[in-house]
């Protein structure tokens, strides 16, 4: 349930009913410690919606430190958002976790996907 609110609450930020959609991320927020790694790493898509980037790292970083298999699905969370993308807290984050560009490279050319 809470996965489709936030998925729900993410189309409303991109069609700009922006006053609703921060209304139901506060709400999220707000519950965030009892929700699934699920609806974590979509809360985290919306606060990027939002432009919430210093709360997407944070609910990203829980992600990590929870040790969920999500933790591996952020590096496809900044694609369009340069403002995650180059902040160092985001990297620092990548690198622990082996998904900085340099780990990605060094796995690719060790198992030839390229």
């Amino acid at each position: 349930m809470t996965e489709i609110k936030a998925a729900i609450t993410r189309s409303n930020a991109v069609l700009c009913d922006r006053i609703t959609a921060r209304r139901i991320y506060d709400e999220l927020v707000a519950s965030s410690d009892s929700l699934t790694p699920t609806a974590l790493f979509n809360i985290a898509m919306m606060a990027i919606s939002l432009g919430e980037v210093d709360k997407s790292i944070d609910l990203m970083e829980r992600l990590e430190t929870g040790g969920t298999w999500m933790q591996f699905w952020i590096k496809l969370l900044p694609r369009e958002c340069s403002a995650i993308r180059e902040n160092p807290r985001y990297q620092a984050l990548l690198k622990r976790i082996g998904l900085d560009d340099e780990s990605v490279k060094a796995l690719n050319e060790r198992m030839s996907f390229e």
